[in-house]
């Protein structure tokens, strides 16, 4: 087998930019702000649009590896648990969900060259992150937001994931990658754009009103100031981060603040703040009881197979689980959450290996893949956390870190085999050179 070296260019293909466009429409969803789009299905015809291009695209290179694979298992596993499922059509509807989830995975990991177009891909994302962020202010300022828990509470602009909560934990896991950006990049404008980004996310971060939103996003931002230190720097940034977030807190809207002192004061809110901690772990009893009646296959995927059998067999109460071990355990049951679990192995094991510098670089001495293993490895973190509070199993950012730690593991590979080869044809000359002089 012939080892191909992994090259970078500086060009990117047409295909790369139907991807960034696809990345538009999903994010910002202007179908859902416009609602005169919406007959045109947009997305779907976006997306078969790229297929048939990707379909006759010379510069394809079809990966496989672990994690395609469990991801297509995970996919497949849709369509087999659901005929066991509460209700049949609303299984279908979520697998076809997943299914267009998997296939703008395949598409990135089939059709990203090298590190340099990853890196410019990553760099779109925060980019239309930046300009989502923009858009839900503009509306959140001229009055656009929901009243709730006694607050007014900024929501994002689209309808598929504008909810307070959905909204701030978006913002949260963008922040390792805004951190792999920072770490290398070079141009002082674009630091510049970043630090206007960090500033205006945590801005929607408080004004969201989200308590889950707010840790997330806070153990976020330790995170990636503290990763990589010794352990007596991390001390001392952990405590210079408490004294800027004492002095932050005195800038947080008055209403803002005692929807936040919740957090370790219930008393200090409205009594339904402390229903929605408690409704969690309800959510997460409910997970464990559906569990527990159907071991092999749960409910069903989704969250409507979740509310039905919730309401029709356990406490009558139409809500989703608002936690990811109920919502695994109870709609994927045991082979599903066996599966995502390997998932996850798979990711934090992928995106470690690439964390050793100088494996590939740029042709200059730099490389961006440590980096981007160890943002992949922060936002493994952040999904887990916010997991705690949410239902985000169905969060496409799972598959975002697979693929892309997928590829900077593949090309790692791929360049270690290409040096051990050159090693080896280097040797045999050597010898060979030795026998023709003897």
């Amino acid at each position: 087998m012939t080892i191909t070296k992994p090259t970078l260019t500086n060009r990117s293909s047409l295909l790369f930019y139907i991807l960034c466009g696809y990345l538009f429409l999903y994010i910002e969803r202007p179908w859902e702000i416009w609602t005169v789009l919406a007959p045109f299905h947009l997305e779907r015809v976006y997306m078969i649009t790229a297929l048939l291009f990707f379909a006759f695209w010379g510069g394809k290179r079809i990966r496989w590896g672990a994690h395609p694979i469990l991801v297509l298992s995970f996919l497949a596993l849709h369509y087999v648990l659901s005929p066991f499922a509460f209700s049949f059509s609303a299984a279908l509807d979520q697998a076809f969900e997943y299914f267009k989830m998997a296939v703008f995975y395949f598409l990135i990991i089939w059709s990203v060259r090298d590190e340099l177009e990853l890196r410019k891909f990553i760099k779109v994302y925060l980019l239309i992150m930046f300009i989502y962020l923009v858009h839900s202010s503009w509306e959140y300022y001229h009055g656009r937001y929901v009243w709730r828990m006694g607050i007014s509470r900024m929501i994002g602009i689209d309808q598929f994931a504008n909810d307070p909560n959905t909204f701030s934990a978006s913002i949260a896991l963008s922040v390792p990658f805004l951190w792999y950006l920072w770490k290398t990049e070079e141009k002082k404008f674009s630091k510049w754009l970043y630090l206007a980004y960090a500033g205006l996310a945590m801005i929607c971060v408080v004004l969201t009103g989200s308590r889950s939103g707010f840790v997330v996003t806070t153990f976020g931002v330790f995170l990636v100031f503290i990763w990589g230190k010794g352990f007596f720097k991390k001390i001392g940034l952990l405590f210079a981060g408490a004294i800027l977030l004492v002095g932050l807190w005195h800038f947080i809207p008055a209403e803002k603040q005692g929807r936040l002192k919740t957090l370790w004061n219930p008393e200090s809110g409205p009594a339904n703040a402390e229903e929605s901690a408690e409704g969690r772990l309800e959510g997460l009893r409910a997970g464990w009881k559906m569990f527990s009646e159907n071991p092999l296959t749960g409910v069903g995927p989704g969250g409507k197979n979740f509310m039905g059998y919730r309401v029709a067999h356990l406490d009558g109460v139409q809500l989703q689980a608002h936690n990811l071990v109920g919502e695994l355990l109870g709609e994927m049951g045991l082979l599903g959450t066996i599966i995502f679990l390997i998932q996850i192995l798979v990711i934090w094991r992928m995106s470690g290996k690439i964390r050793s510098p100088g494996v590939f670089n740029d042709g200059e001495g730099r490389s961006s893949g440590p980096f981007l293993g160890s943002a992949c490895r922060q936002t493994l973190l952040l999904l887990l956390v916010s997991g705690l509070s949410g239902h985000n199993l169905y969060r496409i950012n799972w598959l975002w870190i697979g693929g892309w730690s997928f590829l900077i593991f593949h090309w790692t590979r791929e360049k270690l085999l290409a040096d051990l080869r050159e090693d080896e044809e280097k040797e045999f000359e050597i010898t060979y050179l030795k026998d023709l002089t003897a």
